[in-house]
């Protein structure tokens, strides 16, 4: 019988988490190059994308496609962008007690209408 000690597996989810931030640091690198150029090193660019995932991570997302979608859109609008007065919107939904799936979905909804119109 093979027996996985707590510390190994803390070690193979360390692992997995920084697959995925390797992964995040493409994507970025793929969809928002000028931004990872502005960046200048890998380690600035892993940096953000870290700090990004566990930014979100905190608000209860941990789905992949969620951390993924959430970090595209701090590329598209800045770190702070839910800070601006325009976002009171999204911080309001985000702040609703509803799944992670739900609160993406409304703010993309709400992202589409905005698009359509030209407010953003």
């Amino acid at each position: 019988m093979l027996t996985i000690r707590p510390q190994q597996f803390r070690r193979l989810e360390e692992y997995m988490f920084e697959q995925f931030l390797l992964e995040c640091a493409q994507i970025v690198r793929e969809r928002r190059p000028g931004l990872a150029a502005r960046l200048g090193d890998e380690k600035a660019l892993r940096e953000f994308v870290g700090a990004s995932v566990k930014r979100w991570q905190g608000q209860g997302f941990t789905e992949r496609e969620h951390l993924i979608r959430l970090l595209d859109w701090e590329c598209e609008y800045g770190v702070g962008y839910l800070e601006e007065p325009r976002w009171e919107w999204a911080r309001q939904i985000f702040s609703l007690r509803l799944d992670p799936a739900s609160r993406i979905f409304r703010v993309e909804k709400r992202m589409g209408i905005l698009r359509e119109r030209g407010e953003l």
